[in-house]
């Protein structure tokens, strides 16, 4: 079976349906493994519509983790919708963040931005998120994308909420 050609009307049909999160692949969030300098959330992403067709579609939150004992540093979690391994809907934070619009550095973003796929500047084209996001935390993240991006049961089958 030929892979679908990744385009911008192909990803904006795929965040337009209504999926579910199937199965957890990984949760790191609550582990407290001094090794892993991230904590991480993966889970195996389907539309409603057919939930036995494999997407390689998959919710990807993570928060890096402190690196420096005594140092204070903010750690905003970010989150991913990643297909056939390429990122096509991002959410992170950055103090300053370049705008790119056909390979072009038109302006910039400062704080919380969403990736988006496009044509010609694949996941590098930015654009403030809407509606701003209120919290910093991981649940507000998740929160967020699986309204934006049409995803249900992120936070139960995460575990977020049951732990």
């Amino acid at each position: 079976m030929s892979r679908e050609q990744i385009t911008r009307y192909s990803v904006d049909s795929l965040v337009e349906a209504r999926k579910v999160a199937l199965r957890t692949k990984q949760n790191t969030l609550y582990s407290g493994d001094p090794k892993q300098n991230e904590a991480s959330l993966r889970i195996d992403i389907r539309k409603i519509d057919s939930p036995g067709i494999d997407l390689t579609l998959e919710f990807y939150g993570r928060i890096m983790r402190k690196s420096l004992a005594g140092v204070t540093v903010v750690q905003r979690p970010s989150a991913a919708l990643i297909w056939h391994g390429k990122r096509i809907r991002g959410l992170d934070h950055n103090l300053k963040h370049e705008t790119v619009e056909n390979g072009i550095v038109t302006g910039f973003i400062r704080g919380w931005h969403e990736h988006y796929w496009t044509d010609s500047d694949e996941d590098n084209a930015i654009r403030e998120p809407n509606p701003q996001l209120k919290n910093c935390d991981m649940q507000a993240v998740i929160g967020w994308c699986s309204t934006q991006w049409n995803i249900e049961g992120i936070g139960e089958t995460g575990g977020l909420f049951d732990e």
